[in-house]
C-alpha cells in the first residue's frame, strides 16, 4: 500500500467511527420533565422524573416506577404497564416531542415534555374565590319530567350545584 492510499483508508475509518459516535444515544438527562397532552378539549399537563434507565409518572405523592425505557439515536420509548400504553419521543436538546400511544390501539395523542420542569400547571391570575372548607355536593337533572326513560338519558343534560356546607 502507498501512502495515499493509507491515508484515504485512515480518514475513512476516522469518519466511520465519529459517525458511530454521533448516532449513538446518549441518556435522557436525568431530573423532572414536564409533559402535556394535546386532546380535543386542550392541554392536559403531567409530570415524569427520570433516574437514569428509570422513570416515575409523578401524581401528587404518588411515583409510577417505569422501568422499560429504549433509546436509539434521537428516539425515546417509554412502556406505561400500568395504562398498557407507551410516550414515545423524538428527542431535540431538552425537548421531546411525539404520542401517547395505547397498545390497543386507537388515537394516537401528541405530545411534548421539556426537561429541568417541575410545575404541572401554568400559573395564572390568582383565584376570586376560595375553595376551601368542605361542601356538600348536589347533582340534578335539568328535565322535570319523572325519571330517564332510556339508560342512556341519565348522562344528558346534567347540571352540578353546590353550597358551602355547614361547619
Amino acid at each position: 500500500m502507498n501512502v495515499p492510499d493509507i491515508l484515504k483508508s485512515s480518514t475513512l475509518a476516522l469518519l466511520i467511527s465519529a459517525s458511530a459516535l454521533a448516532q449513538s444515544p446518549t441518556q435522557l438527562p436525568n431530573g423532572p420533565y414536564r409533559g402535556q397532552f394535546q386532546t380535543p378539549n386542550g392541554i392536559v399537563p403531567f409530570n415524569f422524573e427520570v433516574n437514569g434507565s428509570t422513570a416515575f409518572l409523578l401524581n401528587a405523592h404518588e411515583r409510577e416506577e417505569l422501568t422499560d425505557i429504549q433509546q436509539t439515536g434521537d428516539s425515546v420509548c417509554i412502556s406505561i404497564p400500568l395504562y398498557d400504553a407507551s410516550l414515545r419521543f423524538h428527542r431535540k436538546g431538552a425537548r421531546l416531542t411525539g404520542v401517547y400511544r395505547a397498545n390497543s390501539g386507537g388515537t394516537l395523542l401528541p405530545v411534548t415534555a421539556e426537561f429541568g420542569r417541575t410545575d404541572r400547571y401554568e400559573s395564572g391570575a390568582a383565584p376570586t374565590v376560595s375553595l376551601n372548607g368542605k361542601w356538600d355536593i348536589g347533582i340534578q337533572r335539568d328535565r322535570t319530567d319523572g325519571p330517564p326513560s332510556k339508560p342512556d338519558d341519565i348522562n344528558r343534560r346534567w347540571a352540578c350545584s353546590s353550597r358551602k356546607a355547614a361547619a
